[in-house]
């Protein structure tokens, strides 16, 4: 069953601008470390770039160590886009929601992630992949950051087809 698109972008444009009119008017509330772990079926794990946008404004550029490793701070109050990109590999993007609707005053937990990269093929169609792969959301009663499972579902089938579409491409 292929998702219906109409309803990934629907999902993703509503998002999107929530994210957008909360951290408009949310307020710097503390920092949080994010450490991410990049996964490549061939283990050239070394020189993945990651792009951190706050707000669509690029805030930092961070680059992996030899085991695929990174951390980087952020800011609580505000949203933020990782892009994972490597030559050779399709670009991931993850959505990070840090806004809260009220003032956090207990300490919120780091948050660790994996991301995993999949070789581009001439003829292969990822465009689907240009929406942010997972939406992660700051759950203010908890006090963690927590995947969006819905959309996080409908993009890992995404995925999926397009990894179908590689393994049809490689000659063996």
């Amino acid at each position: 069953n292929k998702p219906d698109m109409k309803n990934i972008f629907k999902t993703f444009f509503i998002l999107s601008l929530f994210l957008f009119v909360q951290s408009a008017f949310g307020s710097s509330q503390g920092s949080v470390k994010f450490k991410g772990k990049i996964i490549i079926a061939d283990n050239s794990l070394a020189d993945v770039t990651i792009k951190l946008y706050k707000r669509n404004e690029l805030v930092n550029t961070i680059v992996t160590n030899a085991s695929g490793n990174f951390e980087v701070k952020i800011d609580l109050g505000n949203s933020y886009t990782f892009e994972v990109e490597k030559e050779g590999y399709i670009t991931k993007r993850l959505a990070v929601n840090a806004t809260s609707k009220k003032v956090i005053k207990d300490r919120v937990e780091n948050f660790d992630f994996f991301c995993e990269l999949i070789p581009f093929k001439d003829g292969i169609d990822a465009s689907q992949l240009d929406f942010p792969i997972t939406i992660i959301q700051l759950n203010e009663r908890k006090g963690q950051f927590e995947y969006v499972s819905s959309y996080t579902k409908v993009m890992a089938k995404e995925q999926d087809r397009v990894i179908e579409q590689l393994s049809l491409k490689f000659e063996f």
